[in-house]
């Protein structure tokens, strides 16, 4: 590999994997690379094969595009919803979020236990599809698209049977 010396030595195997490959790969391989003040920056690295008729290679075409403050964003937000979920789960309360299409995005712990339903099962689906009454999946349904469709907020009131009992809650 040529430039090895630039690499990350964390980053070498897939840069290795990225220039060996046969084939132009779809997606890029991100990778650290040093640079002239011994700095290491994130990079979308690719490495495109060039082959004669027969089917030989004959060279490579490579590239990079820098992309660290993209990759430090994406760290950065990883981080801030980790401490998001961990401070949603350690609530006593509930915490749902649900999308525009009405399918549950976020579920917290709170949730889960009153529930006895995985959290996995709540994502993607629909209040209804999750087993709650109609006339209550629907009523929660006209709230949401009240809320996206004015940006207001609203409360209401609702009462269900869950793992604790029958229970009234104020949404």
């Amino acid at each position: 590999l040529d430039g090895e010396a630039l690499v990350h030595p964390d980053d070498l195997n897939a840069a290795r994997t990225t220039v060996a490959r046969g084939e132009a790969p779809a997606e890029p391989t991100s990778l650290r690379f040093r640079r002239k003040d011994g700095q290491y920056r994130w990079m979308a690295a690719t490495s495109r094969p060039v082959t004669d008729p027969d089917g030989n290679l004959t060279s490579r075409i490579d590239s990079l595009r820098d992309i660290h403050e993209e990759v430090l964003a994406r760290e950065a937000l990883a981080a801030s919803e980790g401490l998001l979920r961990a401070v949603l789960d350690s609530s006593g309360d509930t915490a749902i979020r649900v999308g525009l299409d009405g399918r549950i995005e976020f579920v917290n712990q709170r949730a889960v236990e009153i529930s006895g339903i995985p959290a996995e099962e709540w994502i993607g689906s629909t209040f209804e599809e999750m087993g709650y009454p109609a006339e209550l999946a629907q009523s929660w349904d006209v709230q949401r698209r009240h809320v996206f469709s004015t940006g207001q907020r609203v409360t209401f009131e609702f009462e269900i049977d869950n793992a604790e009992g029958h229970r009234w809650y104020e949404t």
